[in-house]
């Protein structure tokens, strides 16, 4: 099973990189990166260029120069002696159904990382509130100011930075492959696990998507299930664009309760199909059938990345 890290995980792995790589290392062709233009820089992917080994042969560290990140591959393919069968490692990062996770943009700011869940609770407690309170008469001050300071650094040009020609004063684009919900706030946050055409995971809805009483709006679960879809379809590394979502609401959806989910996917030539259930203690509450056309990875547009400070 090959497991990528998450957002969170990835901050905390750069200081493992080091000690890790100081094991028995095994270089790999890496296709040389383009020069970046003044403006644009093409979308890097994971390009590895070191491996290692753990002492007992069942882990594999895999630095990627394209992404700045450590790959970990668990449950290695073995010959039939029993040692590691290097060419089974690298049929995982082959062919057209690769394990290399599919992304397009930066990452999220840390900031953003924080600012979104903590917006997601505060809206929450307001929403709750029976009467005025002064505190909430205060935040809504500081939230004004914030957003007169926030607005003389942002870019003018709200249009994102992508493509041969971005707009000079544009964004930068985030990466929306993957945990939308971690950085922005209208979105819902969900834990998945990926093996290959197989994903489970945990989702709690707060009560900012909150539509008939204590039940999560239909809208934000359609949401949903097109996030942690694509999510799944960006990690096995064959991803698109949706065609089509069908949801089946069969029972409420409630606000505040963990629920689980599961995701099947079945890829034939360019179309993906995938099923998805979202159950509370074993019950279905909704499905979603999902259709997509997979991308083409070679033919993404150019994204730029963040600017340096001044």
């Amino acid at each position: 099973m090959l497991r990528w890290t998450t957002i969170r995980e990835r901050a905390a792995i750069a200081g493992r990189i080091a000690p890790l790589c100081a094991l028995v290392l095994v270089a790999v062709a890496a296709k040389p990166t383009a020069k970046p233009t003044a403006h644009t820089t093409l979308e890097q992917y994971l390009s590895p260029i070191e491996m290692a080994l753990s002492v007992d042969g069942r882990r594999l560290y895999v630095v990627c120069q394209g992404t700045d990140e450590l790959r970990i591959v668990d449950a290695l393919p073995r010959t039939p002696a029993g040692k590691p069968d290097l060419a089974g490692v690298r049929a995982l990062f082959g062919g057209q159904r690769m394990t290399e996770p599919w992304t397009f943009g930066v990452e999220p700011l840390p900031d953003a990382l924080e600012a979104a869940p903590l917006l997601r609770r505060i809206a929450g407690l307001v929403l709750a509130l029976e009467q005025p309170n002064p505190a909430v008469t205060k935040l809504i001050t500081d939230l004004r100011a914030a957003e007169a300071a926030l607005a003389r650094l942002a870019p003018r040009d709200p249009a994102p930075r992508v493509g041969t020609e971005p707009p000079e004063d544009g964004r930068a684009y985030i990466d929306h492959s993957r945990d939308i919900g971690a950085f922005n706030p209208c979105f819902p946050e969900y834990e998945i696990t990926v093996d290959g055409d197989h994903a489970t995971g945990t989702v709690t809805f707060p009560l900012v998507f909150e539509g008939p009483p204590g039940v999560v709006h239909g809208g934000v679960l359609a949401t949903f299930f097109d996030s942690a879809i694509q999510h799944h379809h960006c990690d096995v590394g064959l991803a698109g664009k949706t065609t089509s979502l069908l949801v089946e609401y069969q029972r409420p959806t409630p606000v505040g309760r963990p629920l689980r989910f599961t995701i099947e996917r079945h890829a034939r030539e360019r179309r993906i199909t995938s099923r998805a259930a979202l159950t509370l203690d074993g019950t279905t509450l909704c499905t979603a059938t999902m259709e997509a056309v997979a991308g083409d990875r070679s033919r993404l547009p150019a994204v730029s990345q963040r600017r340096l400070p001044p």
